[in-house]
C-alpha cells in the first residue's frame, strides 16, 4: 500500500481521495484473446505529438500507445498506478514515485527514471507548446534518486499535481529515442498496451498488441484499426453494417435507435461543452459588454433543440458540471434576455442588433457545424449579421493555440477532475485559450494560484466561486451547453467502461480491456 502522512492525506482528499491501487477488472465472463476491432473516429489523427492536446479522436490512438505515471480508472476515476507503482508525500512540497521495473518501450529500450525526468521536463517547458506547461510551473526540480525512483520537489504545495500527471497529455517517453531526432508528430514509441504500426492519412491508423505489456494477460485484442469517418451518417452506418465494431461521437439523432438495438451497446455522458471563443483583442469582442450581450442573446434552450434535438444542458454559470461538489448554483446568470443584451450593446455604442456583425469560424465536424449554423440562424433572426467561415481540423488546432479568429465555434471538456482545470484555458499564457487569444486577467491568475495550494475543500470552493464570478463578468467565451457525447459498439465487444464526468472523452484510452466474444 502507499504510505501517506496526515498532510499528504489531506491533499488527496482535496482531489477526491483517490487512493485505490487495484489494477484488475472484474469480468462476468472470462475474456477471450485475439481478434481486431475496427474503430471509427470522427476525424483523422493528423498529429501525434505526445504532450499536446489534440482532442478526443486522438486519445483512442495516442493513449493506447503511451502510459503515464498514474491514470484514472473507471468507473469512479480513482487514481491507479501505471508506470509508477507507488507514491509518497514526505512533506507538502515533495512527491516520491517508485517506478515499475522490467518495463520496456516498444522499440525494446528499458524504461527507467531518466525517461520520467526527461518527459516531465518536456511537459514543463513553456517554449515547447506542451499543454500542461503552465500548470506544472510549481515543479522546482525533478531528481533521479535511483534507476527506478524519482523525486519531484515543488516550490509550494500543489493540490492537483496527481490529477495533472494522470491527465491526457502527461505521457512518458523514451529519452534516448526522442533525442535521436524522431518526428513526434508522425511516430510513436510508448510502453502502452498497443504498438503504433502504420498511419495512412485519411485511411487508417493501425495499432498492434504489445506482447511485452507490463499488465499480465493484457491486452486481449491483437489489433486496433482506427478509421476516420467525418460524416456522421457514414460513421453510424459503418457500425450498423459491421464495417467497424466501435464508433465514437455517436450522432445524437441515433442515440435512441442504437440503445434499442440488442446488437449494439451505448455509453454516453453530457459533460463536453460547446462554446464560442472570443478574441478579446479584436473588435467587436474587445468590448466586454458585447461579449456579455451575446451570452444573453443566444437562446441556449433553442440552440440545444436545433443542434442536438433537445439533448443537452444549458451552461447558466461556469464549466463545472451541475450536481458536482464544486458547482455553484447561486452563480447562474446566463439566461435568454434580449432586452438586457440590447442594453449592453447600446452601452457599447450599437444602436440596434443590426449594427453588430462578425465572422464566426467553424471546423467542418458535425458537433461544431450544427451548433454554429444554429447560432447564426438565431442571431440573424434578431438582426445580427453573422458570416460563417468553415475551416479544416488542422486550422482549428492552430487557432486554438495561436489565435487568428474573431469568434470561433468549439467543443471542449475540462481535462482533469478538479476546478484547477480552468487554468488550462484562462490562466495567463495558458495554451488552451489565453495564449492564442491574448487573454489575461490578474484577478483570475491570483485565484487560480490560491486554489492550487489550498488543501481545505470548503476554502477551495470559496476560491473557485470567486473565480467563476470574475470569469462570468469577463465573459471571454459564449458559454453554450453541455452536449451529449457517446460511444457505441457491437454487442460482442466486451470490456468497455466510460470514465465519469469531464473525463468521459478519454474513455477510449482503455482498449487493453476490450475483447471479442464470438
Amino acid at each position: 500500500m502507499k504510505r501517506f502522512g496526515r498532510i499528504a492525506t489531506a491533499l488527496l482528499i482535496v482531489i477526491g481521495g483517490w487512493l485505490a491501487i487495484d489494477q484488475g477488472y472484474a469480468y462476468a465472463q472470462t475474456p477471450k484473446d485475439g481478434g481486431t476491432v475496427r474503430a471509427a473516429i470522427a476525424r483523422d489523427v493528423v498529429n501525434m505529438e505526445p504532450w499536446v492536446a489534440h482532442g478526443a479522436s486522438i486519445y483512442m490512438v495516442q493513449m493506447n500507445v503511451y502510459d503515464n505515471l498514474i491514470a484514472y480508472k473507471p468507473p469512479n476515476a480513482e487514481f491507479e498506478p501505471q508506470l509508477a507503482v507507488s507514491w509518497e508525500l514526505p512533506d507538502m512540497t515533495t512527491y516520491v514515485f517508485k517506478l515499475r521495473e522490467g518495463v520496456k518501450f516498444h522499440n525494446g529500450a528499458d524504461f527507467d527514471a531518466e525517461d520520467v525526468k526527461f518527459s516531465l521536463e518536456r511537459m514543463m517547458d513553456p517554449e515547447g507548446g506542451a499543454s500542461l506547461a503552465p500548470q506544472l510551473q510549481d515543479i522546482e526540480s525533478i531528481n533521479v534518486l535511483d534507476s527506478h525512483t524519482v523525486e519531484i520537489k515543488l516550490s509550494q504545495p500543489n493540490a492537483v499535481l496527481l490529477a495533472l500527471i494522470a491527465s491526457s497529455t502527461a505521457h512518458i517517453l523514451d529519452k534516448d529515442w526522442v533525442e535521436s531526432g524522431v518526428d513526434l508528430t508522425q511516430e510513436m514509441n510508448g510502453t502502452g498496451p498497443f504498438k503504433f504500426m502504420a498511419f495512412e492519412p485519411g485511411l487508417h491508423t493501425i495499432l498492434e498488441k504489445n506482447p511485452n505489456y507490463w499488465k499480465p494477460g493484457l491486452p486481449h485484442l491483437d489489433r486496433v484499426v482506427a478509421v476516420p469517418f467525418r460524416d456522421d451518417s457514414a460513421r453510424i452506418n459503418a457500425l450498423l453494417s459491421n464495417e467497424v465494431q466501435f464508433i465514437e461521437y455517436v450522432p445524437w439523432i441515433d442515440f435512441d435507435s442504437v440503445e434499442a438495438n440488442s446488437d449494439f451497446q451505448m455509453f454516453k455522458g453530457f459533460t463536453p461543452f460547446n462554446l464560442l471563443r472570443f478574441n478579446v483583442n479584436e473588435p467587436p469582442f474587445d468590448d466586454v459588454r458585447v461579449r456579455q450581450a451575446l451570452n444573453y442573446l443566444i437562446d441556449r434552450d433553442q440552440l440545444i433543440k436545433l443542434a442536438f434535438g433537445g439533448q443537452g444542458i444549458p451552461i447558466e454559470a461556469g464549466l463545472i458540471y451541475p450536481g458536482t461538489p464544486y458547482f455553484n448554483e447561486d452563480l447562474k446568470r446566463w439566461t435568454y434576455d434580449p432586452d438586457k443584451a440590447l442594453a449592453l450593446l447600446r452601452e457599447a455604442g450599437y444602436d440596434s442588433f443590426a449594427d453588430l456583425s462578425f465572422v464566426l469560424k467553424c471546423a467542418s465536424v458535425t458537433v461544431h457545424t450544427d451548433s454554429a449554423e444554429a447560432i447564426q440562424g438565431l442571431l440573424q433572426g434578431l438582426g445580427v449579421n453573422v458570416e460563417l467561415e468553415y475551416i479544416d481540423i488542422p486550422t482549428l488546432l492552430d487557432h486554438r493555440k495561436n489565435g487568428g479568429y474573431v469568434a470561433m465555434m468549439d467543443g471542449l471538456s475540462l481535462s482533469y477532475f478538479d476546478p484547477d482545470a480552468y487554468s488550462y484555458y484562462f490562466e495567463t499564457g495558458a495554451t488552451g485559450h489565453a495564449a492564442g487569444a491574448g487573454f489575461s486577467d490578474a484577478k483570475l491568475d491570483e485565484l487560480l494560484a490560491r486554489g492550487r495550494v489550498e488543501v481545505d475543500f470548503e476554502t477551495r470552493k470559496t476560491i473557485y466561486r470567486a473565480f467563476e464570478e470574475r470569469l462570468l463578468d469577463l465573459a471571454p467565451w459564449y458559454f453554450g451547453f453541455f452536449r451529449p457525447q457517446g460511444e457505441a459498439m457491437a454487442s460482442f465487444v466486451k470490456g468497455y467502461e466510460r470514465l465519469p464526468g469531464d473525463l468521459g472523452t478519454t474513455s477510449t484510452s482503455r482498449f487493453e480491456y476490450l475483447w471479442i466474444d464470438k
